[in-house]
């Protein structure tokens, strides 16, 4: 039972470790694959491929 509780703390000492250093070096995508050449607009600025008006989850 002590080793197995050992292996449990661990693993959650891991994923928190990772968790903060992934935090820290992560970057969005718009943000990562820019150069001088390449800008991509904002997000909230422009349409989707079909339209303006259309949503991923059928509402009624």
């Amino acid at each position: 039972m002590k080793v197995f509780l050992t292996a449990v703390v661990a693993a959650i000492v891991i994923a928190g470790g990772a968790y903060y250093v992934l935090g820290i070096y992560q970057r969005q995508a718009d943000q990562a694959f820019t150069t001088s050449a390449v800008r991509l607009p904002d997000h909230g600025t422009i349409q989707n491929l079909v339209g303006k008006d259309w949503y991923p989850a059928k509402q009624e």
